[in-house]
């Protein structure tokens, strides 16, 4: 956003000018902006247990939750999608994630994983062939992360990455990056986060950018 020696606000490639700040800011919310990362809102949200409410800014806060399905996020409006989470699970366990497509995980073995951690108990990395999940293999119950989720809405071999932090009561900390790939051509609306055992309790928020 720029402004004229006339004090007129107005998008930076000259289209949708505006006469007032409060117009400007209007426009940068409601356009398609070319950068920056756009908070997405879910047309659904289930959990396995437990309770979920999303915020009118698509934020999901849960507690409880066996698991936690986003429906209705990815489409052709964005290419590409980041997962923000901060959770506490109410054991020392993993967290996995499933892409999802008209309401249903797609759980066949075709999700490929390369994993690396390190931290005070020792560094280490897993690569998973063939498997049921975007894993990301924590292991400690305070986790925060994200992932990146390339053109899950395209019938093509969906892409992303993962790094997080996991934290136990005491403090200790580990750290975990992975780069996956789902192996077929397949499109995907939505996804389903959960621990490998118990259940969590936090927020996550979705967004879209090019």
């Amino acid at each position: 956003m720029a402004t004229t020696t006339n004090g007129i606000y107005y998008r930076t490639n000259g289209e949708a000018a505006a006469t007032s700040e409060a117009q400007a800011l209007s426009l940068a919310t409601s356009v398609d902006n070319a950068i920056g990362l756009v908070p997405l809102v879910p047309t659904s949200v289930s959990v396995g247990s437990g309770s979920a409410t999303t915020s009118s800014s698509g934020k999901v806060s849960y507690t409880g939750a066996s698991s936690l399905s986003l429906n209705g996020l990815f489409t052709t409006a964005y290419a590409n999608y980041r997962i923000v989470f901060q959770h506490v699970l109410t054991a020392d366990t993993g967290l996995n994630l499933r892409l999802r497509v008209n309401g249903a995980d797609n759980t066949s073995a075709v999700y490929n994983n390369h994993h690396v951690y390190w931290g005070p108990g020792g560094n280490g990395v897993n690569i998973i062939s063939n498997h049921t999940v975007f894993g990301a293999l924590f292991g400690h119950g305070r986790q925060r992360g994200a992932y990146e989720v390339y053109a899950p809405q395209l019938a093509v071999r969906t892409g992303a990455t993962f790094h997080g932090v996991a934290e136990n009561g005491s403090g200790s900390t580990e750290q975990h990056t992975s780069s996956v790939l789902h192996k077929s051509d397949t499109q995907f609306d939505g996804v389903t986060l959960y621990p490998t055992g118990g259940t969590f309790s936090g927020t996550v928020q979705v967004y879209g950018y090019r």
